[in-house]
């Protein structure tokens, strides 16, 4: 699992070791400059964001999956599937 800065393209890994079927809980904090995401209510990744995003603009948020597959190598009948058990957004 990891976010990837779609300006840089640098990844940041929150689980290499992540199993499908297992829940978790994910956080995402943007404020001050940063992003901060929490993985099970611990701080994994704190990115400054203050390069990249000058406005409010700027920033988005998903919540799904990017299926990992390669058309030259994978069955064309792969496919990935998501379970979001809750989801909030919060503006202040």
């Amino acid at each position: 699992m990891f976010a990837q800065d779609g300006n840089s393209h640098t990844t940041y890994y929150i689980d290499k070791t992540a199993k499908v079927g297992t829940k978790y809980t994910l956080q995402v904090v943007i404020g001050s400059g940063y992003l901060k995401i929490y993985y099970n209510g611990v701080l994994n990744q704190n990115i400054s964001i203050t390069n990249t995003a000058t406005d409010r603009t700027a920033i988005y948020f998903k919540a799904g999956d990017y299926c990992q597959s390669y058309t030259t190598t994978d069955s064309l009948t792969d496919y990935c599937e998501v379970y979001i058990h809750s989801l909030s957004v919060t503006h202040v």
